[in-house]
């Protein structure tokens, strides 16, 4: 796993493998779960969503977020990936 500030977050890969044993691999985002749970330096999550609240995130926190996430996501708008991490 790759570290991100001393903490683990989990990162997709995806590995193709050719018949003669060569192989890609393209690294991909972290999940936006563990990049929210980084940026609000937590561990898990709440056990109850919607009733416990364990962090809160600022407006600039989440443009960072939205920064890694842009390349993979299918629109380019800002603000759809904004209602989509929230």
């Amino acid at each position: 796993m790759q570290q991100y500030a001393g903490s683990d977050i989990k990162v997709p890969v995806i590995v193709t493998v050719y018949i003669d044993r060569s192989y890609d691999m393209e690294i991909l985002p972290p999940l936006t779960s563990d990049l929210l749970k980084w940026k609000a330096k937590i561990k898990t999550g709440a056990g109850e969503p919607n009733k416990n609240k364990v962090a809160t995130l600022s407006q600039a926190d989440i443009e960072e977020i939205i920064d890694v996430k842009m390349p993979v996501m299918n629109t380019r708008n800002r603000d759809s990936i904004r209602r989509s991490i929230m």
